[in-house]
């Protein structure tokens, strides 16, 4: 059952890779609530799932964007302003494997880490 509790908001969703996705999850939640967003994940990610299936259930438009690239971020925003018309909310959750955060701790700002 759908009360419209996003409706009129818009945004962007990222890393809705498959079905079982969180992200995946989340989009099509938000899209029975009324909300309005574009879908994005990393190119190589987009080979490797379903992102088009869940583009065309949601109505949603697709924007490769690798994380890591300031470039890729910055299309990425432009574009979803465009297609959605302006102020967007950006909310960005990630779960990375705990080997990843290891390897990667000396550039990591824990401090920004442990409160975003």
């Amino acid at each position: 059952m759908s009360y419209n509790l996003l409706k009129g908001k818009k945004g962007i969703i990222f890393g809705a890779l498959d079905e079982n996705s969180i992200a995946w999850k989340t989009a099509e939640r938000a899209h029975e609530e009324g909300a309005e967003f574009v879908l994005t994940n990393a190119p190589i990610a987009m080979r490797m799932g379903t992102i088009k299936d869940l583009a065309a259930k949601t109505g949603s438009q697709i924007i490769p964007a690798d994380a890591t690239s300031m470039e890729d971020l910055e299309n990425l925003i432009e574009q979803s302003m465009e297609i959605l018309g302006g102020k967007i909310i950006l909310r960005v959750c990630i779960k990375l494997p705990f080997s990843y955060v290891y390897r990667h701790s000396n550039r990591m700002q824990y401090k920004v880490y442990f409160t975003s």
